[in-house]
């Protein structure tokens, strides 16, 4: 199938070159998040992006919370993603089960080629790779142990509390031929210049292979 031939081809083949995902989208009022403007808004100044994915009435939409009536359609993000042949990272939060069979039609309708998924239970992850999607899975100082480590292409790297990985955290998992998103400490309340600088500091080949999942987009690019 479509989706299982675009999941194991190499990121060489699209953009290898360090990541911002905009969290959300780009947006300077908190109720703007993860809203079409703020999401287009992101890919349309070159950022990947990250969001949430629910289901609301059959369809995938877009949504941290519980939906109602009017929530964005996923299909509308990737129409846009797809109009300005865009190329950027689209790193997709799964929010609820059973979602893989419809996200799966939708990237092979939309051909999303630089994407993944995360974030799902781990019955759920199951499913996504048998759908021969992209898959990260998750670490933190609460997840020591990346579930089925071996199957998924990268790792999503949080830090909860406080910044408990180092380069050589990264530079392991990289290694080990995964790609990694490193969450930027502000999402969580707290300063992010350590690990901004942690980033920023990895050799080439490793930052290659790095993105960074921040609400300051313009800030981290400006930074470097």
């Amino acid at each position: 199938m479509l989706a299982e031939q675009l999941s194991r081809r190499s990121y060489d083949q699209v953009e290898a070159s360090a990541g911002v995902l905009a969290h959300r989208g780009c947006w300077s009022r908190l109720e703007d998040k993860n809203s079409l403007v703020a999401l287009t808004t992101g890919l349309d100044r070159g950022y990947g992006l990250e969001t949430d994915v629910r289901d609301w009435d059959g369809k995938l939409v877009v949504s941290h919370d519980p939906p109602g009536r009017g929530a964005l359609l996923l299909e509308t993000l990737f129409e846009h993603y797809q109009s300005i042949g865009s190329t950027a990272c689209l790193a997709l939060n799964v929010k609820s089960d059973g979602l893989a069979e419809e996200m799966c039609r939708l990237i092979e309708k939309h051909t999303i080629e630089n994407y993944f998924v995360f974030d799902m239970s781990i019955p759920d992850t199951l499913s996504y790779l048998r759908c021969g999607l992209r898959v990260y899975t998750r670490q933190s100082e609460f997840e020591t142990q990346a579930s089925l480590y071996e199957e998924c292409e990268g790792v999503w790297l949080d830090a909860f509390r406080d910044d408990w990985y180092s380069q050589d955290t990264l530079i392991q998992h990289i290694d080990n031929g995964k790609q990694v998103a490193v969450v930027s400490p502000e999402l969580h309340g707290r300063c992010h210049e350590k690990v901004w600088q942690l980033v920023r500091g990895l050799p080439e080949k490793y930052t290659q292979k790095t993105f960074i999942c921040t609400d300051l987009p313009e800030s981290f690019e400006e930074s470097k």
